[in-house]
């Protein structure tokens, strides 16, 4: 009950500030449980500039992952890291298409603060279910929009977020706090492409 209260705290604190340049964009966040019957929680959605076209993600020296598929970056485990500082291990190959901007997404989460490794969101706790989101630059952190819009169904990865990727200068109320890099263990479980598709 208290964890609820933190979070629907943080959520209107979120949403009290006109968004501006400085400002990061809230990432996603853990919604309590729910019956089967009620409707997924949207996530929060201050306006923010688009996210840049990136440059090929590299890999980090003393790696082989420069041009790899997922599928080889899986048997590897190797770390990649993006021009933008985002850096993935796959864990598990996905099938298919990416999603588009736009796009819903169900996404199974465990995320952790990098600094001391608490854990502040996991949909795979007992009786947990997949988390749904709309992939844009509205709702979701830049991490996120990087990370899943590369994503196949079915594939899993380990992202390290810097946190100019993620909840950035402010943080996300006493969850993570401001400057603090994030980790996530992303399972994208399935996506429908805008329009339903």
């Amino acid at each position: 009950m208290k964890l609820r209260s933190v979070l629907s705290a943080c959520l209107v604190f979120l949403l009290s500030f006109s968004c501006d340049k400085a400002a990061p964009p809230p990432g996603p966040v853990s919604k309590p449980a729910t019956s089967a019957s009620s409707s997924p929680a949207a996530a929060p959605s201050p306006v923010i500039a688009k996210p840049a076209t990136l440059a090929p993600a590299t890999a980090v020296p003393g790696t082989q992952a420069a041009g790899a598929t997922p599928s080889e970056l899986e048997k590897t485990g190797a770390v990649v890291k993006t021009p933008s500082g985002l850096e993935y291990t796959v864990l598990k190959d996905g099938v298919g298409d990416t999603p588009a901007l736009g796009s819903l997404v169900k996404v199974h989460v465990v995320g952790t603060r990098a600094s001391d490794k608490v854990e502040f969101m996991n949909t795979r706790n007992p009786g947990g279910v997949p988390n749904e989101y709309k992939l844009d630059s509205l709702s979701l952190v830049k991490g996120w929009v990087e990370t899943l819009t590369a994503m196949r169904a079915g594939e899993k990865r380990k992202v390290h977020m810097p946190h100019g990727l993620a909840y950035g200068v402010r943080g996300l109320g006493d969850i993570v706090p401001p400057r603090a890099d994030v980790d996530f263990e992303i399972e994208l479980v399935s996506f429908t492409k805008p329009g339903g598709k």
